[in-house]
């Protein structure tokens, strides 16, 4: 009888990246497909082809007590460690308990793995799986990439508010290759950065407007970097509820942002024209859940449920473009 529990717990047992450096995509695309309507043969594919590309996680080596956790942040090769004492912790105590005590540590750092770590614990939430709860937390903890933390908020909006950073030429990066989550901890460390990005207004509307901003950006440029931003603002309004302070997670989420803008080039923000062409949701899921891409997979996914959450057409109009319509 077909479980996504048990591939899921297949999927837990890979290395969390592979030897190019980049992160272990198998789990986050068995929770996407199976959203999007895949079938079971489908999902089994997907967990044989891509776990040809991994290797096994090496076993822990000694037991983790709650006073390790914080001395091993950041620290990649603590990955087993990390995930036997989630799970064991999540087993005893269960998931809110554990997301309660940990999530605060853990938000610092949510640029993880090109935010890769938040959206892994979304996926894991919404799929109510144990496993991959734990193998997401392991995952952010040992890659945790702390960026700094903003400061009081100021009084402008998200559209605003980048483009204040996008009119400073100071805060630019060279041109070149590394990984995105490179980028972004050398863009928050230009002069200015904390300050300026932390001019963002409160209120309850605000990651909303982060959303409709973020939506309107990749339409627009359709930069790889923004895409992991309109993926981790999906993954970020999952999470937000196991927040004990949302409002200190949203700015914490939008520091990380403002970094990933910045190495993406700070691309314009151009108007886009909504198409009266677009197929139904149906045809683009049905199409999408046979895509060999997973970034392609994951963003149909978030502009599906962004879409449902917000309403707006232009998440259906993204989700269409990026598979070929």
């Amino acid at each position: 009888m077909f479980s996504l529990a048990a591939l899921l717990d297949t999927a837990s047992s890979y290395a969390p990246d592979h030897h190019l450096g980049l992160s272990n995509h198998l789990p986050m695309g068995l929770i996407a497909l199976w959203r999007l309507g895949a079938g079971e043969e489908r999902l089994q594919a997907w967990l044989y082809e891509e776990s040809a590309q991994l290797t096994l996680a090496t076993p822990a080596t000694r037991v983790f007590s709650a006073e390790d956790i914080v001395g091993h942040m950041g620290i990649q090769a603590a990955y087993p460690e990390y995930r036997d004492f989630y799970l064991a912790a999540i087993k005893t105590g269960g998931c809110a308990a554990v997301l309660s005590r940990y999530l605060p540590l853990l938000l610092p750092g949510l640029s993880a793995g090109s935010f890769h770590g938040l959206i892994r614990l979304a996926y894991g939430l919404k799929a109510q799986s144990d496993s991959e709860i734990a193998a997401a937390l392991a995952y952010w903890s040992s890659y945790y990439q702390f960026i700094g933390t903003p400061d009081a908020p100021g009084n402008l909006t998200p559209a605003d508010c980048l483009k204040t950073l996008a009119d400073n030429p100071n805060l630019s990066l060279p041109e070149g290759k590394r990984l995105i989550g490179s980028g972004m901890v050398i863009a928050a460390s230009l002069p200015g950065f904390r300050e300026q990005a932390s001019q963002l207004a409160a209120g309850d509307a605000v990651l909303g407007q982060i959303a409709e901003l973020v939506v309107e950006l990749y339409a627009s440029s359709r930069d790889f970097t923004v895409l992991h931003m309109l993926t981790g603002c999906h993954a970020l309004r999952v999470v937000l509820p196991y927040c004990d302070d949302e409002a200190a997670a949203l700015r914490l989420f939008w520091l990380a942002a403002c970094a990933a803008y910045i190495e993406a080039g700070k691309p314009v923000l151009e108007p886009v024209a909504l198409t009266t062409s677009s197929p139904g949701w149906d045809e683009i899921t049905a199409r999408a859940v046979l895509r060999r891409d997973v970034h392609q997979i994951k963003l149909v996914y978030s502009c599906r449920q962004e879409s449902l959450h917000y309403g707006k057409a232009l998440y259906q109009q993204v989700a269409a473009q990026v598979l070929g319509w």
